[in-house]
């Protein structure tokens, strides 16, 4: 009994332990066993392999066949064709129609490379027996190629950066990457030249942080610095659908602080009632109109007027503080505490007139 001294394939293939014969337990070298299933003497056309391949169980030869290779019939697997040229000079037989050795588990042996060898060999990363076209992506780490996928990048289909090609088969390498603008359009048209990566991530295009935009856009080269309460405004509220190339009006806080919440009361004064005569870039309140410019308007404060509280004379009526209120009459603020005793003349209500009043002390 020395099969195996002829029959090297064999052999080779039980002391590297795979294939169908290891499942039999036949110890290396030895060819004892091989009579249990091949029978010698019976003719020269006598086939020595004879089983029912309805009934093999191909798990058997280290191999299982799952999903759709379940269907396959084995000649179209086992043929000639699908021998790799390493095992061919290893098969004994002449007739390579009559073995089932020499086929590779890999799946570019029998299946044709759609990628091109680019992927790597392994195709079950990203594919299953079941259906080719389902592709588990998770399965395949994209950060060993040379642009790893982060953020909103990573939940991506690959066919909308991979499209196919003149071949009409998806491209896998030649893909430029090295500007956002490769895949983007974008839309400053050509305003930012420095590029995407100064002001967005790939977390997201509107999730633009203020302060890494002002760490890496200067603002104060433009011609107008943001300054106070400017610096913390996200840009689109004033960049309106992200145009910063289209000019804006910053001459005056009323190109951009609109409409006028004073309703224009202040229309009339020299400056046309711009806001900066009272107000700063540090923030709407406090004004900086206090009574030292209230001396310049047509009702100086004096006395304990000097002393009020802005909102005690100019009450808010609805959501608008009202500035322009009646003044020629004590009692357009005051209530009449004599009860309209000096209503008539001389008197007329004119409360600073009635010294020493016995009700009210030396007067207003």
């Amino acid at each position: 009994m020395k099969c195996l001294e002829c029959h090297t394939e064999i052999a080779s293939r039980l002391s590297a332990h795979r294939g169908l014969h290891v499942t039999y337990n036949i110890p290396a070298g030895s060819s004892q066993e091989c009579a249990r299933c091949h029978s010698e003497h019976n003719g020269e056309d006598f086939p020595l392999i004879k089983w029912d391949v309805k009934a093999f169980n191909h798990k058997d030869t280290g191999y299982p066949l799952e999903g759709k290779h379940a269907g396959v019939q084995c000649s179209k697997c086992h043929n000639p064709s699908r021998i790799s040229p390493q095992e061919r000079g290893s098969i004994k037989i002449k007739d390579l129609t009559q073995t089932y050795l020499g086929l590779s588990t890999a799946c570019a042996s029998c299946h044709q490379d759609p990628h091109k060898g680019h992927l790597g060999p392994t195709c079950q990363q990203c594919h299953n027996f079941e259906d080719w076209k389902t592709v588990k992506v998770e399965q395949f780490d994209h950060a060993k190629t040379r642009y790893p996928l982060t953020g909103l990048h990573a939940q991506v289909q690959c066919a909308k950066c991979h499209v196919n090609g003149s071949d009409g088969k998806p491209q896998y390498t030649g893909i430029p990457f090295n500007q956002c603008a490769d895949c983007h359009k974008d839309p400053h048209h050509g305003s930012f030249p420095q590029g995407c990566q100064v002001c967005h991530t790939t977390n997201g295009w509107k999730k633009i942080s203020l302060q890494t935009v002002n760490e890496r856009f200067d603002h104060s080269k433009t011609k107008y610095p943001l300054e106070g309460r400017h610096t913390t405004i996200d840009c689109a509220q004033c960049h309106v659908n992200g145009d910063f190339k289209k000019p804006l009006a910053f001459a005056k806080c009323m190109d951009c602080h609109m409409p006028d919440p004073h309703k224009g009361q202040f229309a009339k004064r020299i400056d046309g009632g711009e806001c900066a005569s009272c107000h700063t870039l540090r923030g709407w309140k406090p004004s900086t109109f206090t009574v030292k410019e209230h001396a310049s308007s047509t009702y100086p404060l004096q006395g304990g007027h000097a002393r009020l509280e802005c909102a005690q004379c100019h009450i808010p009526k609805g959501k608008d503080t009202q500035f322009k209120i009646k003044f020629a009459h004590c009692t357009d603020c005051h209530l009449d505490r004599h009860a309209s005793q000096f209503a008539a003349a001389p008197y007329f209500n004119a409360c600073d007139r009635l010294a020493n009043c016995p009700l009210c002390g030396s007067g207003m």
